[in-house]
């Protein structure tokens, strides 16, 4: 049995309901109860999977409950290590039924890739879906930081703008999809798909906004909709609303935005933020147009990345193929 500890599971935003995370959780139980995990062509892993502490503190955390919560909390502190034990804390544990007898498998390595590919995952299929803050691996002295506030702020642009279409899709259709497209074994993302969770992942494990993530999402966007040397934002304008529903007219203008943003990024015209600089730091009335133009365009980019995903995964397929029409009428001279 190994547990993984995570030092804050509450969702990003208190717009995200508890209950569809807790219910993601189950089904996540659910799922590996009966299906093994395929980490590379040549190896498949059965585990079991218990996730009551983090949905019991979920629960707890609702903000109906939260106020009984923290009174019990901290009536109990002097039993605590405030430090070590933080109240949105909770561990996850997973129970490889059978190792592999391979010589190359790491039990660690795998532990890693499969938190990360589960963090992913839940955040696809569910707004909110998967928090860990600061987690460690009990088999591992290393400590990470993985969030879902990137991710989440694409939902959130998305509920805003009415656009893209995002709604819950079952964890099943999704982990069975990621599996087919080698979404816990590739080290290097060739295809759009691993493309996507990558950037998904690099944006998540930082903790800080970047223009440099305006390019990085561009790079999947296009892997997705576009052939080589085709014009990016004509051919950006058409096919998306083509796969995911026409822009809001308030919006139509948004791909060429997004790519004169990217372009003032990429050929030098757009200053750089001071390391660690974020809208919470002093100063900031000075630079906020810039660090919420990056910000807005960022969540764009995300929740279009994340409806293609569903988008594929609700038709399972694995890439869009895109045809057009041309057609010629002729007249006479009156």
């Amino acid at each position: 049995m190994s547990f993984i500890k995570f030092s804050n599971i509450t969702p990003n935003a208190a717009e995200v309901d508890h209950d569809s995370v807790i219910s993601c959780w189950l089904e996540v139980e659910e799922y590996f109860r009966s299906n093994d995990v395929r980490f590379n062509r040549e190896t498949s892993v059965s585990l079991l999977i218990d996730s009551i502490q983090v949905r019991e503190k979920l629960d707890w955390l609702k903000p109906e409950n939260c106020e009984d919560f923290f009174k019990r909390y901290f009536s109990n502190k002097e039993d605590l290590d405030l430090e070590k034990e933080h109240p949105f804390s909770a561990s996850l544990k997973v129970n490889i039924l059978k190792e592999p007898n391979d010589s190359s498998w790491n039990k660690s390595t795998f532990l890693r890739c499969f938190i990360e590919q589960l963090f992913l995952v839940m955040n696809i299929c569910t707004r909110g879906g998967c928090n860990y803050g600061r987690f460690s691996i009990d088999i591992d002295s290393k400590e990470h930081s993985l969030h879902c506030d990137t991710i989440e702020s694409g939902w959130h642009r998305a509920s805003i703008d009415n656009w893209p279409s995002l709604r819950s899709i079952p964890f099943a259709n999704a982990w069975g999809w990621m599996e087919r497209n080698g979404g816990l074994s590739y080290l290097l993302a060739e295809t759009p798909i691993n493309k996507a969770f990558a950037v998904l992942l690099h944006m998540s494990y930082k903790s800080e906004l970047e223009a440099t993530d305006v390019v990085q999402l561009s790079q999947v966007l296009e892997s997705f909709y576009l052939s080589k040397r085709e014009p990016k934002v004509g051919g950006l304008s058409r096919k998306i609303p083509a796969a995911l529903g026409s822009f809001p007219e308030n919006e139509e203008s948004w791909i060429k935005d997004f790519y004169k943003l990217r372009s003032d990024i990429v050929h030098g015209d757009f200053p750089i933020f001071r390391p660690r600089y974020d809208e919470e730091d002093s100063g900031f009335k000075f630079v906020e147009d810039r660090y919420w133009e990056v910000s807005r365009e960022i969540d764009r980019g995300v929740s279009i990345v994340i409806t293609t995903l569903q988008d594929l995964i609700n038709k399972k397929s694995d890439y869009y193929l895109f045809k057009e029409e041309i057609t010629v009428e002729t007249d006479r001279y009156s």
